[in-house]
C-alpha cells in the first residue's frame, strides 16, 4: 500500500527540467471485514474465512469452559479490516480443565491386571519393557512412570517395567515379545486374540477387547520353531501371521 507501482515517463527516458512526471500509487491489496469466529468450530470457521478471501493461521489451544473446538478469541477481532489473504489466529478450547488424579501403585500386579486398570482410570499405556527381576512372578509389575502417588490428568501415558524372573529353562526355551497395535481406524472396541503355536502346543495369549489404535504387548516362552497368529473380531481369519525367531 502506498508504494508506487508504475510512473510515466517510464525511468530513463529524458523529460524537461519542471516537466511533469505521473504516478500510479498501489492501494494495497483488497480489504475485507474480519468475520466473528468466535463460539464457531474450526472447521465451519475455516469455510467463513475463505468466504471473504482470509484463511486460518496459528491455531492455539487452552482448557476453558467452554466445549472442546470451540473458538474463543482471535487475532484480528471480529468486524477489523484485514488485507485479502491474511491469517487470522485463533484460539480454541480444549474442553473443561481435566480434575487431577493420584496415580495408583500398580506393582506387584499382572500386567493384563495392570493394563485393565490404567485403561479403568481414563489413562492410556505407555511403553511396556521387561526385564529380569529375581523372586517376581513372571509378567508382574516392577516399576512404573508416573510412580505411584503422582498428580496426573485423564488422558496421560503411564509406562510399565514388566518382569521376567530368572528361572531354570530348558536350553531350547526362548523369550519372545508379541507386539500388536489395535486397528486405529475402526470403530468403537475390537476383539483381538494372539495366539502362538509352538511344540508344546498352542497358548492364546491375549483374547479380549481394545480401543482402536491401543498398543499390546505380551511376554512368553516358546520352544522350537513358532508361529504367531493375529485376529480381530474376525476370529476365523488372522489379520498377521508371522513366525517367530
Amino acid at each position: 500500500e502506498n508504494h508506487i507501482i508504475a510512473q510515466s515517463p517510464q525511468a530513463g527516458m529524458k523529460v524537461k527540467l519542471g516537466g511533469k512526471v505521473n504516478l500510479v500509487v498501489s492501494l494495497g491489496r483488497d480489504k475485507v471485514t474480519v468475520p466473528d469466529l468466535t463460539g464457531r468450530m474450526i472447521d465451519e470457521a475455516g469455510s467463513m474465512l475463505g468466504e471473504v478471501g482470509l484463511r486460518v493461521g496459528v491455531r492455539s489451544r487452552v482448557y476453558s469452559g467452554k466445549p472442546s473446538g470451540i473458538i474463543i478469541a482471535q487475532n484480528p477481532p471480529p468486524k477489523s479490516v484485514a488485507a485479502r489473504g491474511d491469517p487470522v489466529d485463533l484460539l480454541i478450547s480444549d474442553g473443561i480443565y481435566p480434575e487431577p488424579l493420584i496415580m495408583n501403585d500398580l506393582r506387584g500386579m499382572k500386567l493384563e491386571e495392570a493394563e485393565e486398570a490404567i485403561r479403568h482410570s481414563g489413562l492410556s499405556i505407555g511403553k511396556v519393557s521387561f526385564q529380569q527381576a529375581k523372586g517376581n512372578e513372571a509378567e508382574t509389575i516392577i516399576s512404573q512412570n508416573p510412580p505411584p502417588g503422582t498428580l496426573i490428568r485423564a488422558g496421560d501415558k503411564v509406562d510399565l517395567v514388566v518382569s521376567v524372573p530368572r528361572v531354570k529353562r530348558r536350553l531350547s526355551s526362548r523369550p519372545v515379545v508379541i507386539k500388536h497395535t489395535v486397528n486405529p481406524n475402526a470403530e468403537g472396541k475390537v476383539h483381538v486374540r494372539i495366539v502362538v503355536e509352538h511344540q508344546r502346543g498352542i497358548e492364546r495369549l491375549v483374547d479380549g477387547y481394545f480401543t482402536p489404535g491401543e498398543r499390546i504387548e505380551r511376554l512368553t516362552f516358546v520352544v522350537g520353531k513358532a508361529v504367531v497368529r493375529i485376529y480381530e473380531n474376525d476370529m476365523d481369519e488372522p489379520i498377521r501371521e508371522e513366525a517367530l525367531r
